[in-house]
């Protein structure tokens, strides 16, 4: 398989790209804390308690739990390359967006979630250089933000996993935070 033939829907990450660029402005202005980057402290104490729930889910949560038991090291994982890669020192320095939506989140952030929506959750190297090439045609991001862009992603990917994956197994029970239907919102 060639890399270009990885990439999931390779005109669907680049026209998204360039509609994301469009609607972001960006500010040279501290960006606000992002709910799941402020909560990280907690996130390990919330993943031991998720286990626990998990021990003895409801019927139609089985197959969840059973991912959870099984790949909670992931986010163990993430959660200590996140704290390690993006002190509040360098996270003060990431261009923050000014639109409606999104206002205050760093621009990287936001792209994070761009490239999840576009790529269906179907991530690769290849796609995600594609999509960020795509974004970049017009509005170059600065170093800071490219060297965020992982852990942005995975930020957004530990967001993703907690605000929606696992309300089907505990979520009504253990929120990390009251995450609203836009990953990137507020």
């Amino acid at each position: 398989m060639t890399a270009s033939a990885s990439i999931p829907h390779p005109e669907l990450l680049e026209t998204a790209a360039r509609e994301l660029r469009e609607h972001h402005r960006a500010a040279n202005r501290m960006p606000r804390p992002i709910p799941v980057w402020a909560s990280l402290p907690s996130m390990l104490d919330w993943r031991d308690r998720a286990l626990a729930c998990c021990a003895e889910p409801e019927p139609e949560s089985t197959k969840a739990a059973e991912w959870l038991l099984d790949n909670d090291y992931q986010l163990q994982r993430a959660v200590l390359q996140v704290r390690e890669d993006l002190p509040l020192k360098f996270y003060r320095r990431l261009p923050s967006v000014t639109s409606a939506v999104e206002e205050g989140l760093p621009r990287a952030f936001s792209l994070a979630h761009g490239l999840l929506n576009a790529s269906r959750l179907q991530l690769s190297l290849p796609g995600a250089v594609q999509f960020l090439r795509a974004y970049q045609e017009d509005a170059p991001l600065t170093i800071a933000e490219l060297w965020a862009f992982p852990t942005m992603l995975r930020l957004a990917c530990s967001h993703r996993f907690i605000s929606s994956s696992l309300s089907v197994v505990i979520g009504r029970y253990l929120a990390l935070d009251p995450a609203p239907d836009n990953p990137t919102q507020a």
